[in-house]
Order: C-alpha cells, then structure tokens, then sequence
C-alpha cells in the first residue's frame, strides 16, 4: 500500500524530489492540492518531514514569506535548501537575500544556516565534505559565478567567477580530494573541471562540446561512479550528433568514449534519465546503438567491457530503462514492456536477467515509478508512483526474502508492496 495507507493522497499530491533519509525520518519537497475542493490543482510548493506515515508528515517551512527550493542531502546539516523571500501572494523578492536553511525532518530541528549577500539568486546546492558548493546569479556582476560555503560568511566565497557558467547547472561531484564539475568556458565551450575550492585551484580537465551543441538533459548523468567520472557527449566538442558515453580518470589523457552508442531523446521528461549507476564490480546505464531500442548497458570503464546487458522489450523498441538503483547485487529499474507499462523491474547480476516487482497500475497502465531511494539500514525502496487509484504518491516496496537471485540463500520470492 502507499505510506500513509492513501491518506497521504491529500496532503502531499505531488512529490518532486528524492526522499532525503535523515535517521527514521525522511525529507521531500511536493506540491499540495490547492484546497479540498480542487485536488487536481497544485497549490503552493513545500518542504515536508515524515516518519513514513500520514500522521507523522509534517510541513517543515510554514512562514508565508519564504518559498523553499528543493532540499539536498547534508553529511553535516541532514539536509539544506535554499529559502527565497516573498511578498504576501508568495511571488519571490527576487534581489533580496536568500537563506540557507538546515533540517532534520522536524520542524523544530528546521532553522536558518546562513544569509546569502543580497543580490543573489543561488540555486543546486550540494554538500560535500561538509562544505557547500552552489551556482548564483549576480544582479551587480549581470552573470554567474560557482560558490563555496563552510556554513558562515567568512568561509562563503566565488571561485570560478564570470558569465562563463551561463545557465549549466555544474553538478558538482567529488573525485578523490578534489571536486569534479561541468562549467562553459570563455571558449563557449563546455568543460571537465576539476577544483580545490579556490579560484587558483580550479583547472580544465577536457573540452566536451561547445555550447550550441550541449543537450541541457544529458547534464542530469555527470557522474562519479566506482572511481571514475561518467557523461554524456558528442563523438568530439565541434561535431554535432548523438551523445555517447565517455569515462573519464580525472586527466585529459584519461578522458575518452566508451562505445558507439547513443543517449536515446526521451520521450517527454522522465525522472532519472541517461543516468549511470554501479552495481557489483559495473556500471550500468541506458544507451541505444540502432539495433535494440534504448535498452540496458553495463560497462568496466573500457570500451571492449561494455556491452548491451538486457534487452527488457525485445526487438527494436526500447524500454527506455531509467531510475537505476543498486540493492546489493541486484539492480532495480523502471522500465515499460507492452503488457505492464513503466513498472518496477529487477535485474539480477549474477543471472543476467530481469523480471518485473509489480504492475502497481495494473495491466498496460503505467504506474511509472520514481525518485527512487534504497534505504539499506531499513532494507527498504521508497519512491513515489501512481497506481491509477490515490495519484502520485510516496510507496514503499520490502523485498522478500534474503537478497534476490544473486543470493546464495534463495531466489527471490513473489515481493511485496506496502
């Protein structure tokens, strides 16, 4: 059943980002229905804490003049989001400054970290190490420049500065003692970067593509993975055509493709598309190569290891293989086959197949699961999904049994979904 036995339903409507586990509490920002009345439209976004029940869900944010943005993950903070001030119809003050808030899922353990300058309009702020790294546009510099923040304002700093971020969100990642990003350069080119933290410590590690040639989507998949940065771009930067699979170590030399196949355009916007994930001792991603539709590839960082994994809708249509999460030894995906729609699948390293969790939205219904997050403390999969009853909402799915075909104990048994 959802969490919160359907009552959720008309309190949350609907979830728009990953559950963020904070102890037994968990953090998700949603649109709430407007009113009663009308729970078809959306009201006004919001910050929620749950415990994983109707009951225990609480609004995190209830000052009228704050407008949350959606929360990230915190190893020091729990979890962080930016809060923009906002007139009485809740329209943003845009100029005025926005406060980092911090929160561990209640509302008394929701409070203001850091007041930004004013004229700043931060936005994807990430945690790593327990330092801040963040994007903003500056009313006085007309551009963008990238941020770094210990949480006070004298170790709140720009270190790439300049128009040359433009409108790509860097998503940093970090590599070893440094921090990996993706930033367009003075050349309207975009790049690898690799970064300290400090302008004289942030270097170029490749030219990817050059800007007019930069697909916004593909930016989602900039990934470290098992020890390498995982991407997606064209063949070469000048070249206009499909986007393929690159790895990269962390040097220009180190930077290559990986094979002769292609990111898929999706459909409309589907959540974790084109991401790459690790599972065992490889990495798997979605990847067309003209013969099999948009199907399931894994890869060991080489161009002779990769290699189509699963073909989950045989023939040349795709499954379109998306949300990929690793529990253990096995790999849970979404994927669509003509008799179940976008349902939730399992694929088992060790057997190289896959078989599907459950049709929450029974027959060709697409129940279409997302914002997937295994929660290995509890042995549990949250996500939200539709099963054509309650509308979007947060599930939970226990796996029965030990741990899937890949066990040596038992293969997995008819699972359950609660």
């Amino acid at each position: 059943m959802a969490l919160g036995d359907g009552a959720v339903e008309g309190l949350l409507g609907w979830p728009d980002s990953h559950p963020i586990l904070i102890g037994n509490r968990a953090v998700v920002s949603a649109y709430p229905p407007a009113d009663s009345n009308n729970p078809g439209e959306r009201g006004i976004y919001q910050i929620w804490g749950t415990d994983g029940t109707a009951a225990g869900m609480v609004q995190l944010l209830t000052d009228p003049h704050l407008v949350p943005f959606p929360p990230s993950s915190s190893s020091r903070w729990g979890a962080i989001f930016f809060a923009y001030p906002a007139d009485d119809e809740q329209d943003l003050l845009l100029g005025e400054p926005v406060t980092i808030y911090q929160t561990d899922g209640t509302v008394a353990g929701t409070l203001p970290l850091l007041e930004l300058p004013r004229g700043m309009i931060p936005d994807d702020p990430v945690d790593i190490g327990g330092h801040l790294y963040f994007l903003a546009y500056e009313y006085d510099r007309d551009g963008f420049r990238l941020w770094t923040s210990d949480g006070t304002i004298k170790g709140t700093a720009a270190f790439f500065a300049g128009t040359t971020v433009g409108f790509h969100p860097p998503y940093f990642q970090r590599f070893g003692n440094s921090i990996v990003f993706l930033a367009l350069g003075v050349d309207g080119i975009v790049g690898l970067w690799r970064t300290d933290g400090t302008p004289e410590g942030t270097t170029l590690v490749a030219r990817l593509a050059d800007d007019e040639l930069w697909n916004g989507e593909q930016r989602w998949s900039f990934r470290v993975v098992a020890g390498k940065i995982y991407f997606w771009a064209p063949a070469s930067p000048d070249v206009a055509g499909p986007l393929h699979p690159w790895v990269s170590d962390g040097t220009a030399a180190g930077t290559h493709r990986l094979a002769d196949v292609a990111l898929a355009e999706p459909p409309y916007i589907l959540a974790g598309w084109g991401q790459f994930a690790a599972a065992g001792q490889k990495v798997f991603f979605a990847a067309d190569d003209g013969i099999h539709g948009n199907e399931l590839w894994s890869t060991d960082g080489t161009p002779g290891g990769t290699v189509l994994a699963a073909d989950l809708w045989p023939g040349y249509l795709s499954s379109d293989p998306r949300e990929l999460t690793a529990i253990g030894e096995e790999l849970v995906l979404v994927a669509q086959t003509p008799l179940t729609g976008a349902e939730l699948h399992v694929f088992a390293l060790c057997t190289g197949a896959a078989q599907r969790v459950a049709d929450l939205a029974s027959g060709p219904s697409w129940g279409e699961p997302e914002n997937l997050l295994w929660d290995s403390n509890r042995q549990i999969l949250v996500f939200a999904a539709n099963n054509g009853l309650h509308g979007r909402e947060p599930w939970a799915w226990v796996p029965s049994g030990d741990s899937g075909p890949c066990s040596s104990k038992a293969p997995l048994p008819a699972v359950s979904v609660r």
